[in-house]
């Protein structure tokens, strides 16, 4: 071959790598799909096979859909209260979905019983699982018979569930058995702001990780409770870095995500939407507070597998999202659309790395 034959080859095979490279670090594509039936704050969870797994709210029920193709199109839809019109939500709170064991779903809701002037005895959060094999989830269950607000549900492959919610303490009850049955609720020592929105979630070790506001001194700090598997005490690391004094709940919005490396929360300070991370190995390890907009609600969260990460929120009719770089910097202007909802949006990162974001 001669000189000039080689070095076209070369070349096209340095570009080839380039190309390949350039193509790798692309970040996934960003797809804002509508819920059915006119549904609104939405929780979506993507399991082992790629499977977007969907909870929403229309019509004062709960409803569960799936998709195969990557929110393209839905199962029909599967009401997953069997009291009709018992299920409440808006603003930051909605439906709440975990993958478990085996695959079983299981979605925590609060109930309609204080719309619906019922004894108090009658409020708090419901529990609902739809067991693999299974066509229908089981008859619902209250899981704490008392008035409350914010709640979240956590599951792993081991079988444990842990259901979060808040009332004159932040409460935990777990199951150890799939969502057999659950341990009597117990009371984390913390001073927690209990009208705003927690999430939780167990990452693959098997540690547990709560976010929450917290109001001590009526500074609305978030904090990430986390408690390693086998551990009988949560360790706390403050994630926000800008104080908000306030006397009075501010009803925010949060959010909770993890990949192989970090955990990333989402949440609210006085009309602001910022993002922090820790890393999952070591929860103490802060890298910093992300301010992504000065005017914002009810924040979502992702990164795919590439470190490509995207913030949405609410601002009224808008729905807006922001992609954001390593260092935290702002890639680009902001897109959004309109929607019809104000309320809480939902998003998840697909096995492909796209992130679809429901408004």
């Amino acid at each position: 071959m001669c000189t000039r034959s080689r070095y076209l080859v070369l070349l096209f095979f340095v570009l080839s790598l380039l190309g390949c490279q350039e193509q790798r670090a692309q970040p996934g594509s960003v797809h804002v799909i509508a819920l059915p039936d006119g549904g609104m704050v939405p929780d979506a969870e993507v399991d082992a096979n790629g499977v977007v797994h969907l909870a929403y709210i229309a019509d004062g029920d709960v409803y569960y859909v799936t998709s195969t193709d990557e929110g393209q199109s839905f199962s029909d839809p599967l009401r997953v209260n069997k009291e009709d019109g018992f299920a409440f939500g808006g603003r930051y709170a909605g439906p709440d979905i975990a993958i478990g064991e085996h695959g079983a779903i299981h979605v925590v809701w609060d109930n309609a019983a204080h719309q619906q002037r019922r004894p108090s005895e009658e409020w708090g959060v419901m529990y609902a699982r739809l067991l693999p094999g299974t066509t229908a989830f089981e008859s619902s269950r209250n899981l704490t018979h008392r008035p409350g607000e914010n709640f979240a549900v956590a599951a792993n492959g081991q079988g444990e569930v842990t259901i979060v919610w808040m009332a004159d303490s932040l409460y935990i009850s777990t199951s150890m058995d799939g969502g057999d049955s659950f341990t009597p609720a117990e009371a984390m020592p913390v001073d927690q702001c209990e009208c705003c929105g927690s999430r939780a979630l167990y990452s693959d070790d098997g540690t547990l990780f709560i976010l929450y506001r917290d109001k001590e001194d009526n500074i609305r700090d978030m904090h990430l409770a986390t408690q390693a598997k086998g551990a009988s005490i949560f360790t706390q690391t403050k994630l926000s870095q800008t104080p908000w004094p306030i006397d009075g709940c501010p009803m925010t919005g949060s959010f909770l995500t993890d990949n192989e490396e970090t955990i990333l929360a989402g949440w609210e300070t006085e009309g602001e939407v910022f993002i922090g991370e820790v890393d999952i190995n070591m929860p103490s390890v802060h890298h910093g507070e992300i301010k992504v907009t000065d005017r914002g609600k009810y924040p979502v969260a992702l990164r795919d597998g590439d470190g490509s990460t995207v913030v949405a929120w609410k601002s009224g009719s808008h729905f807006i999202w922001q992609r954001v770089g390593a260092g935290g910097a702002l890639l680009g202007m902001p897109d959004s659309t309109e929607v019809s909802s104000p309320h809480r949006p939902g998003g998840v990162v697909t096995l492909a790395g796209n992130m679809l974001l429901f408004p």
